[in-house]
């Protein structure tokens, strides 16, 4: 729309005959709009995170009220010495810098008591980790940069402001060493002894980017596009209250989503090179001695060759490894997903597949389940499905004499499947017989029980790791995949059930029975846990059913299968017996429900609901339980 311009004229002259003629207005051809402030922080709100009250942590010292002076909002900061010192409040790291401007200024109001106003006042300006920016006003006493010399670290404003009153300390950004682009992320308020109040500040200026400068200054019209977006959006930002308010929302969005960002844990990743790194044979191994040319990238001779078109690089080998005529990868894939379902591999040197390797125990087997899984597309879950389906995996596993003496290992598979669960199903399954197991998905490493101490032997003393911290909550009944891993101190429940410790690859564990397992089951805080919960589900989701239907429950949520009649009397014994143990002795019967972090039902009995924990975790130490099939 257009613009209405009023002018109030008036004349004066000593001449009473001489009156006022002709006006004439014009408009400058480099017309400079006028300054205005960019108010960076009041007591409302301010830039930064942390204010800091002379280089402690403490919060800045606000004042409001009648007895106060305050120049804008509600409350101004006040700073006072008892004797000539410096004080100081300040602030860097702001979460919105400024960027400098053409013919930009740096302001704050300050008051100073007239009845002990300070020496020296000083506004201090960061900038790309730096202080070097300071303008003073009054004696030269703030040892901040060199005493006695003009320069932008210590710029010599003037004499001491007026006391009694709010006066504006101003300096421009080329006094103090800025050139436009500069960006500011930090002010300082600085003075020598008496008291005096500060309060809002920020930067004055024109408001024109460099790029707004070059727009405006140069054969650009506006029905240029880029031209007209960028006015439009200045004049908004300066007169448009709603379209503040809708910058502050977007503002508070981005940093509600920076947050966010950075809560969400991030790993290294692989990026590729412009070029190939050569690769040369070194002198006996030596890095900083390599030998003749660089070498290309080839498989081994001995290996069918890369594919037709195959590049040289991570993809080409994937394309090599997945080629239908490649001797080894489905192999080595099939035999391992065999090793894990039946405990051992048709090779069961499946870490191996060379000449110090095992013949296969079922070579055409193999051959045939390496073929077929190719004709299936690399499916896994396909391929699980079809050996989990099979006459050979769903045999009992009985030994009879015969087959002992003919097979004693079972490399011919006269029985079904039988070896001890990997250390993280134990756990696991513990976990999900009592319905402890968080099943969620994702997310950092947790910390569940251990024993004290056992990081600080191995740990390093600057170590973030030297002392363990338990996690509490959920955390505490995670999968064990998602246990937090030191590799100096695996987690011992996991380790005595030979879990490997990650420093290298292990395709093949090892599977030893050892007294230390058994006392782990029968002693670690989270097996009695996962017993405590078991019995209490029993006793309270069952509680109208007889003891020997309870545990012939108990028997089927542990096993999958019904109790023989003598294995239900061994357990009724074993309960009985176990409640006259705590009727004699109710201490150790609290003691023991005090087991683990989540609370229990206060409403059962004690006596009642210790025997039933120690049934629980006997049946969950049955051999039935932590073996396979």
């Amino acid at each position: 729309g257009q613009v209405k311009l009023t002018l109030n004229l008036h004349f004066a002259s000593r001449y009473i005959e001489h009156g006022l003629g002709r006006v004439r207005l014009s408009l400058a051809h480099d017309f400079m709009p006028p300054h205005f402030d960019t108010v960076w922080g009041d007591d409302a709100s301010h830039p930064a995170k942390k204010l800091v009250n002379n280089g402690s942590d403490k919060d800045w010292n606000w004042v409001s009220g009648d007895d106060h002076p305050i120049h804008s909002g509600k409350r101004s900061r006040l700073q006072k010495s008892t004797t000539d010192r410096i004080v100081q409040h300040y602030f860097n790291e702001a979460h919105d810098p400024i960027t400098v401007n053409k013919d930009d200024q740096f302001y704050v109001w300050a008051w100073l008591d007239p009845e002990n106003p300070p020496k020296t006042v000083m506004l201090q300006v960061h900038s790309a980790g730096s202080w070097e920016h300071r303008a003073y006003w009054g004696e030269d006493l703030i040892n901040f940069g060199t005493l006695g010399v003009d320069t932008p670290g210590h710029r010599p404003m003037g004499d001491l402001p007026k006391t009694g009153e709010w006066v504006r300390l101003q300096v421009s950004a080329d006094q103090i060493g800025f050139t436009p682009g500069n960006v500011i992320d930090g002010y300082a308020f600085t003075q020598f002894g008496g008291h005096c109040y500060w309060d809002d500040y920020g930067i004055s200026g024109y408001g024109q980017t460099l790029e707004l400068e070059t727009l405006l200054t140069g054969p650009t019209t506006l029905q240029d596009e880029r031209t007209s977006s960028l006015l439009r959006d200045l004049y908004r930002a300066r007169h448009s209250p709603e379209y503040k308010v809708m910058l502050q929302e977007i503002a508070e969005q981005q940093k509600a989503l920076e947050q966010l960002n950075g809560k969400i844990p991030t790993t290294l990743v692989a990026s590729e090179r412009m070029d190939m790194r050569p690769a040369r044979l070194l002198a006996r191994g030596q890095y900083d001695q390599p030998l003749g040319e660089p070498i290309p990238p080839k498989v081994p001779s001995f290996l069918p060759p890369l594919p037709e078109g195959a590049p040289a690089n991570r993809l080409g080998l994937a394309q090599w490894l997945t080629s239908s005529d490649h001797p080894l990868f489905s192999r080595v894939t099939v035999n391992r997903i065999w090793q894990q379902l039946f405990g051992t591999g048709l090779v069961s040197t499946s870490e191996d597949f060379g000449a110090q390797g095992e013949w296969p125990s079922h070579p055409e087997l193999l051959d045939f389940l390496a073929t077929d899984f190719i004709d299936r597309d690399w499916n896994l879950k396909q391929f699980i499905r079809s050996l989990m389906l099979t006459d050979t995996y769903c045999m009992e596993t009985v030994i009879t004499p015969e087959s002992l003496d003919k097979d004693p290992r079972n490399r011919y598979l006269a029985r079904g499947p039988r070896f001890r669960l990997d250390a993280e199903m134990i756990r696991d399954q513990a976990l999900f017989l009592s319905g402890l197991l968080v099943e969620k998905m994702g997310g950092p490493g947790v910390k569940p029980y251990q024993p004290d101490g056992l990081w600080k032997a191995v740990g390093y003393v600057d170590s973030n790791t030297v002392k363990f911290v338990q996690d509490k909550g959920e955390s505490l009944y995670r999968r064990s995949v998602y246990t937090f891993w030191k590799r100096t101190s695996p987690p011992p429940y996991l380790a005595i059930f030979n879990a490997p410790n990650r420093e290298t690859c292990v395709v093949k564990r090892e599977r030893t029975n050892t007294p230390m397992q058994a006392l782990l089951l029968m002693n670690d805080v989270q097996y009695l846990e996962c017993a405590r919960v078991l019995a209490e589900n029993l006793l309270t989701d069952v509680s109208e059913l007889s003891d020997r239907d309870k545990l012939q429950r108990l028997w089927r949520i542990a096993t999958s299968r019904t109790p023989a009649d003598d294995e239900l009397d061994e357990l009724a014994i074993f309960l009985n017996s176990m409640r006259d143990r705590f009727l004699s002795d109710p201490t150790a019967a609290k003691e023991l429900l005090s087991t683990g972090e989540m609370p229990r039902d206060m409403n059962l009995n004690e006596t009642e609901h210790a025997a039933w924990m120690l049934v629980c975790s006997l049946v969950m130490n049955l051999d039935e339980v932590v073996m396979k099939g």
